[in-house]
């Protein structure tokens, strides 16, 4: 990779499109923004230059399109697209024969080699994106062209046949997606690259670009200069630090679960801020909750008895995503939309990866919640290049939780740490490789016989369908051989020669997809690190990264309970610390028994249940019954507060004996001694609790 030539962004400049002087290279470069929602994009779509916009994701160009109605054109490819859904499981299609695949393969190559309804719709497509160009021309404006990386060949021949291509800008948005996409479209990436590389105007755009140990394993990046936007020398300001809570959680569902139920009982988190001498308090109302998994969303949703109009899943727009949510969530679920500025907005709007690239949100209120689970490769949220692009999706600034986030993460469970090593996975690496070099000198060796080599290439597709690259990076290229073909329905059509390649894009995803569990989530100790380098924040002092070490590398529960006691008896033990315990009921031993008679029970898990009187209850439903069962800003005698926790406790099989005391545990509160409505209607002075807010 070259030097990174730092851009120094003039100051007083906030969004890209202020900046009178900023120019775009006239040649191949990569442009690394440094933050999402500088306006790099609206930039593209407002300046006066010829511009092509190309994203890998529909819902960003949809969301642009619907921003600028009158002046772009988007490229709708109904006929054939090959969106990812990388909210989807990878899994090998062992169920299949090979026959059948073959079958199956064979009808869609020749389908999309030798289709006629396939080139006149292109030619459609190419008729109305010149009828487009000529329009803006006459009008004598610059033209402006949305579309997918798959579809971008299209948009190609209609600038090469006007004489444009060299004269219009082409943008790649979040480009970065080029690798992380290439394991569940990888052909298409390959060929958008290729369709790019005699392209001389074109930029590389994104604010979390790839690292450059996977750049520079392609030819094609790894010499290409590089520019990076500098805002923070000449105006500091402009460059704020994310407020990111990191917490552990056992599970997806938890974690939604506790978001969920505090949303649907009124429980508003409340900004105050000074207006003049007035303090005004801003209501979150609204929650956006990213979670890479359909299957995921529409278990919560079903789980939490959300209704149609509490909820929005923005998710690929698949028919077998919304077959799915139709399924499970009856035909009254859809998938959503991006609402527009000044839209309304749901209360729970669920996002999957689809939406971490390019959506504009633009709530007033909203809280942004990430739920990743390092255990499941397509649930761990990448810390590097997902987590600053969900952070930039807020826009408006009046929103009080716009740079605020709280991050919930499953550790990986001790199998997987121990499963696959770093030697074994570049092992393997190294054998699928050596596989791929065999196969490509074998079809070389054919060259001279032309069938037998397009056989060989259309083996390999199949092979890469049916497979997923699991045992080679072969890939296959379709070449337009200028050659004519007539069918037998008089339609002539273009034969396609079949190329074999190298896929290094999978083998850099597959690398990265090993980085993310393997390294990112080793332990605790190195999410923190992963996320202090990249968000810059500094997440606990050195002796929360202590603890993180010590913590960890203990192997009983007795041994991290007493850990956690001991701790807390002198006062070293932070609520930091404590969103990162995971252990079942280590929170509640401390919050009702406490440390000193924890250590008196020998910190045995037996003897401290029966302290408590637990047979089997469900924690999550206790806590959630209490918190739904007291209004915040209510004070309550303590006789009630006693009546009430012993319904709740009898309901959850709980056996301990209810104090009003306990109510410390679930809720922070202010001891009174006032005049309290109790629950039979009476009104008298006596000694009770004002709820002043919930414990998590």
């Amino acid at each position: 990779m070259k030097m990174k030539e730092k851009l120094n962004v003039p100051k007083g400049i906030r969004y890209i499109s202020q900046w009178q002087d900023f120019r775009l290279p006239n040649y191949p470069h990569i442009m690394d923004k440094q933050i999402p929602g500088c306006g790099f994009t609206e930039y593209g779509l407002t300046n006066d230059q010829d511009v092509v916009l190309c994203s890998p994701r529909k819902i960003l160009l949809e969301n642009k399109r619907d921003q600028h109605t009158e002046d772009v054109y988007y490229l709708v490819n109904d006929f054939y697209s090959e969106e990812p859904s990388p909210d989807k499981d990878l899994n090998v299609r062992l169920d299949l024969s090979i026959s059948k695949v073959d079958k199956e393969n064979s009808d869609s190559l020749r389908k999309r080699v030798l289709d006629p309804t396939r080139d006149k719709f292109y030619e459609k497509k190419r008729n109305e994106l010149s009828d487009y160009i000529e329009s803006r021309r006459y009008n004598k404006k610059p033209i402006k062209i949305l579309v997918t990386y798959d579809s971008f060949h299209i948009v190609k021949s209609v600038l090469q046949y006007r004489n444009l291509l060299d004269t219009t800008q082409i943008i790649v948005d979040e480009f970065q997606s080029i690798f992380t996409d290439s394991r569940f479209k990888s052909d298409t990436e390959l060929s958008f690259l290729n369709y790019l590389k005699d392209v001389q105007k074109v930029c590389y755009v994104s604010a979390t670009p790839m690292m450059d140990e996977y750049l520079d394993q392609l030819d094609y990046f790894k010499d290409l200069p590089y520019y990076k936007l500098d805002w923070k020398t000449l105006d500091p300001s402009r460059v704020t630090r994310p407020n990111l809570k990191v917490r552990t959680t056992r599970s997806v569902f938890e974690a939604a679960k506790k978001i969920i139920d505090s949303y649907k009982s009124g429980n508003f988190e409340v900004y105050f801020r000074r207006n003049g001498e007035d303090v005004v308090g801003t209501e979150s109302r609204e929650a956006v909750i990213y979670v890479n998994s359909v299957n995921n969303i529409l278990t919560i949703i079903k789980k939490s008895e959300l209704k149609p109009e509490e909820c929005n899943v923005l998710c690929s727009n698949t028919p077998e995503n919304l077959s799915k949510i139709n399924k499970k969530l009856g035909a009254n679920f859809t998938i959503g939309k991006v609402p527009l500025k000044g839209e309304r907005h749901k209360m729970f709007t669920f996002c999957t990866r689809t939406v971490y690239l390019g959506a504009d949100f633009y709530s007033t209120n909203a809280r942004t919640f990430i739920i990743s689970d390092a255990n499941t490769e397509t649930l761990a949220v990448d810390i590097s290049l997902d987590l600053p692009q969900i952070l930039g999706r807020q826009r408006l600034e009046e929103n009080p939780w716009k740079n605020s986030a709280e991050f919930y993460y499953k550790p990986l469970v001790e199998s997987k740490k121990r499963g696959m090593t770093k030697k074994i996975f570049l092992e393997r690496i190294e054998k699928k490789v050596a596989q791929t070099d065999a196969l490509l000198r074998s079809i070389e060796n054919s060259k001279g016989d032309i069938e037998a080599q397009q056989a060989q290439a259309e083996n390999c597709l199949k092979l890469a369908k049916l497979l997923n690259y699991r045992d080679d990076y072969i890939s296959v290229n379709r070449v337009p051989t200028g050659e004519k073909e007539l069918l037998p329905d008089g339609t002539i059509v273009e034969k396609v020669l079949l190329v074999p390649v190298a896929n290094n894009l999978v083998k850099i995803s597959e690398q990265r997809a090993f980085d993310i569990q393997g390294i990112d989530y080793a332990d605790r100790f190195s999410v923190f690190n992963t996320i202090n380098e990249v968000s810059g924040l500094e997440l606990g002092n050195q002796e929360t990264k202590d603890f993180l070490k010590e913590y960890e590398s203990l192997t009983t529960l007795y041994l991290k309970l007493k850990y956690l006691c001991e701790r807390a008896l002198e006062n070293r033990l932070s609520n930091l610390m404590l969103d990162q315990i995971t252990e079942k009921n280590f929170i509640d031993y401390l919050n009702i028994l406490g440390p000193e008679r924890l250590r008196a029970l020998g910190y045995s898990i037996t003897e401290i249940n029966k302290e408590l009187g637990i047979v089997a209850f469900d924690h999550d439903r206790l806590r959630s019954l209490v918190h739904s069962s007291f209004i915040l800003g209510n004070r309550y005698s303590m006789s009630d507060v006693k009546t009430i926790l012993c319904d709740i406790y009898k309901k959850c099989g709980y056996l301990k004996t209810a104090t009003a005391k306990d109510l410390e545990n679930f809720f922070q509160v202010s001891e009174i001694n006032a005049s309290i409505t109790f629950l039979d209607g009476s009104k008298k002075r006596s000694r009770g609790y004002e709820i002043l807010s919930k414990k998590s």
